[in-house]
């Protein structure tokens, strides 16, 4: 993905959350993006403020699979999980669901 194409995404989804908040009703609409090894840390703070700045809900998947969790440590230092911790994106309006790689630590 470009950061172009990461930037109209993001457009597309605040156009979205706004026409549903307009709307009224059940539907909130979402800001999704899709994890911490496909979207850079600046990508991942940019779609949150967004979220906030819309009073609406921001997706993401966390820990897919082995190779996130792994990635995430190579490159950021702490596990995925962690690593959303220190971004701030540890609140009510953030959805993190698909934990579904684990490792487990290692015992000396």
């Amino acid at each position: 993905m470009s950061d172009v194409n990461g930037q109209l995404g993001l457009k597309e989804n605040a156009e979205f959350v706004r026409a549903c908040q307009s709307a009224g009703g059940r539907v909130g609409g979402l800001v999704c993006i899709h994890t911490t090894f496909t979207c850079s840390e600046s990508f991942i703070r940019q779609a949150f403020k967004l979220g906030k700045s819309l009073n609406g809900l921001t997706h993401m998947h966390v820990s897919v699979g082995r190779y996130e969790p792994e990635h995430t440590l190579e490159t950021h230092g702490p596990r995925t999980i962690a690593f959303c911790d220190s971004l701030g994106l540890r609140h009510p309006k953030c959805w993190r669901p698909s934990v579904s790689g684990w490792t487990l630590p290692k015992w000396n």
